[in-house]
C-alpha cells in the first residue's frame, strides 16, 4: 500500500483519547513475518468513555492486551493497552493504523502506523554459470552474497548443493551460523563435473525466516 492523506483540524472539540506512542513505525519487517508493539490509549476527558472496538487496518492487526486491555468502559484519566502487529504480505511500504470507535463526541480516533515489507534475505547472484570444466577437475570458487535486510540476525539452517556442484567457503565474509542484522556474508560454490555435457544443479539456502528457502540455479558443462 502506498500514499496517504493528511490534514489538521482546528476550532473543534478536543479528541478524548491519546495514543502512546503517538504513531507507530515498524521499520523493515520480513514478508510473512510479524513485528508487534504495545500501544497505550488514555482517556484525557472528564467523563468515562465506552470503547466499542479497537481494530487495525491494512497489514496491521490489533488485539487488547496487558493488565488493562482496551474494551468496554474507560474511566476519565485512565489508560488501557493493545498490541499492534504488522505482518506484511508484499514487498514495499504499508500505511495503516489503530482505529478506536467509542461513544465520545469525537469518534472515530486513529493512530497512524507505517512499516515496510522486505525480503528478509536476498541472494546475489540468483543464478551462476561455471562454463566448461574438465571432467574430474574442480573449478575455481565462485561467490554468492547473502544479505540480511532485517534488524535482527537470521540463523542459517542449511546450505545444500545438487548435481556436481560443491558448497564451500568463499568471499570476504564467509557465512557462519547466522547472517548478522543489516549485514551480509558470503557462500562459495565449486563445479566438479563427473560426466561430459551440460550439467545443471542448484544451491538451496535455508534459514529461520519467512522467505526460506531460496535457491540459486547452477550450470556448467563437463568436457
Amino acid at each position: 500500500m502506498a500514499g496517504g492523506l493528511t490534514g489538521t483540524g482546528q476550532n473543534g472539540t478536543s479528541a478524548p483519547l491519546t495514543f502512546t506512542p503517538a504513531s507507530l513505525s515498524f521499520g523493515n519487517v520480513g514478508v510473512a513475518t510479524s513485528s508487534s508493539k504495545t500501544v497505550t490509549i488514555k482517556n484525557i476527558s472528564a467523563a468515562a468513555i465506552s470503547i466499542t472496538s479497537v481494530s487495525g487496518s491494512g497489514y496491521y492487526a490489533v488485539t487488547p492486551s496487558g493488565a488493562t486491555p482496551c474494551g468496554g468502559n474507560l474511566s476519565a484519566g485512565k489508560s488501557c493497552t493493545v498490541t499492534a502487529t504488522f505482518t506484511p504480505l508484499v514487498v514495499g511500504s504499508s500505511l495503516g493504523g489503530v482505529t478506536v470507535i467509542d461513544n465520545a463526541s469525537v469518534s472515530t480516533q486513529v493512530q497512524d502506523a507505517t512499516g515496510t515489507g522486505v525480503l528478509d534475505i536476498t541472494l546475489s547472484p540468483t543464478s551462476m554459470s561455471f562454463g566448461t570444466v574438465t571432467v574430474g577437475s574442480t573449478s575455481a570458487v565462485q561467490v554468492i552474497t547473502v544479505t540480511n535486510n532485517l534488524t535482527t540476525a537470521v540463523p542459517i539452517s542449511g546450505v545444500v548443493t545438487s548435481g556436481d556442484f560443491i558448497s564451500t567457503t568463499g568471499g570476504a565474509i564467509p557465512c557462519g551460523t547466522n547472517v548478522p542484522a543489516n549485514s551480509n556474508c558470503t557462500l562459495g560454490v565449486q563445479f566438479s563435473p563427473s560426466v561430459t555435457g551440460a550439467i545443471n544443479g542448484a544451491l538451496t539456502f535455508s534459514y529461520t525466516a519467512g522467505s526460506s528457502p531460496q535457491v540459486v540455479g547452477l550450470s556448467g558443462s563437463g568436457q
